[in-house]
């Protein structure tokens, strides 16, 4: 193991955090999750997704003795560098700190990361995106400012390429181009299709879990494979599991909400699970994730779920509606009234005239009184 000064130069770039997650891609959750593992101290730095990558000092890495690297030799060389998920998990087992995987579990190894890999985590990042409402809140103002080029930002094309090269976006329903507003029925459908692939993948992980939970649970092993030690599949499960589990869906659509409840109820030991290895791991972020506590009556029934969520859009968009309708009804009014108004305003501005004119003539004629009179004065004398 390094010391903490050697290793205090790892720099893992990563997509930002959001949702209450460490960061928003799974993938890079999981590498994060190797780093606490592997107890490695590191700085993070912002990346685009899909640019995950570890840089790592000479100083340190541990793969060569102390006393062999001198001072000239660790100035002279190149910092290590790691890119993708797997490349930067197997390169934290090679620190020696995470135990490797058993020959014996290779196959549920193999299984577990076609699961996360290739199904979890590519529909995380999906429904992070997809949602025109999760993307404004969470994305939009937190996140894509930090990773997306100038011309992204200006021609506003970030969300539609990240989306165009997720896997979810070209499979099963068709989806014509990319929501802006809220959802349509063929937006929601393609929510509903990849949820039930979700759904598949997490009843997968649940029972590999109780299979090895089971088995290990005399020796008191903790860890998914029944090692002693965390092995990369834990950070694999434990990423794409806390994901969904943890991640604020405040602001998602009603069906995305009440998969993260179904998910919570339905498998409990994977929950259970997660949940130790947050408390292990990942204590000092507890004030970010997302575990306030739910609702009993609306857990138990997902209809009272959806109903409630109905009445709280109610709500939001009655006062919308309101000043809508008030601002309807008075240009209504005006266009069916404005011939009244107009004769109205005519008789005001004949009225007005009137009044002017009739002032002018009081004023003429007071004038012509006051010019007369000194005249008059002037010949009394002379008729005296």
């Amino acid at each position: 193991m390094p010391s903490p000064a050697a290793v205090a130069s790892t720099v893992f770039a990563r997509y930002p955090a959001a949702l209450a997650l460490p960061t928003v891609d799974p993938n890079a959750l999981a590498v994060e999750a190797m780093l606490r593992f592997s107890e490695v101290r590191y700085t993070r730095a912002d990346a685009r997704l899909g640019d995950l990558s570890l840089k790592i000092s000479p100083a340190a890495s541990s793969s060569l003795p102390a006393a062999s690297i001198s001072s000239s030799s660790t100035a002279d060389e190149k910092p290590e560098v790691c890119a993708g998920l797997m490349s930067c998990l197997k390169r934290l087992v090679d620190e020696g700190v995470v135990d490797p995987v058993p020959s014996t579990c290779a196959a549920t190894a193999v299984c577990v990361e076609v699961l996360t890999v290739q199904c979890l985590f590519p529909a995380f990042l999906f429904t992070v995106h997809f949602d025109p409402a999760v993307y404004k809140a969470a994305v939009h103002k937190s996140v894509e400012p930090k990773v997306a080029s100038f011309w992204e930002r200006i021609r506003g094309t970030y969300r539609e390429q990240t989306l165009k090269a997720n896997p979810f976006f070209h499979s099963g329903a068709p989806v014509a181009e990319v929501p802006r507003g809220k959802l349509s029925l063929v937006g929601l459908a393609k929510l509903k299709e990849v949820g039930e692939k979700v759904d598949s993948a997490f009843a997968a992980l649940e029972s590999l879990w109780k299979t090895t939970n089971s088995a290990s649970a005399a020796a008191g092993d903790v860890f998914f494979l029944g090692t002693p030690r965390p092995t990369y599949v834990d950070a694999l499960v434990y990423a794409a599991v806390s994901s969904f589990l943890h991640a604020d869906w405040r602001e998602a659509a009603a069906s995305v909400k009440a998969q993260q409840r179904r998910l919570r109820d339905a498998c409990p030991a994977l929950l259970e699970y997660v949940e130790r290895l947050r408390h292990h791991f990942f204590e000092a972020d507890s004030s970010t994730y997302c575990l306030k506590p739910r609702d009993a009556a609306a857990s138990a029934d997902p209809n009272l779920a959806m109903a409630n969520e109905a009445e709280r859009q109610y709500r939001n968009g009655r006062l919308q509606t309101l000043w809508w309708t008030g601002l309807f009804a008075t240009v209504y009014f005006l266009l069916v009234n404005a011939d009244i108004l107009l004769a109205v305003l005519e008789k005001v501005e004949e009225d007005g005239e009137d009044a002017a004119s009739t002032d002018a003539a009081g004023g003429g004629a007071a004038e012509e009184q006051s010019a007369s009179t000194p005249s008059m004065r002037s010949r009394e004398p002379q008729e005296l």
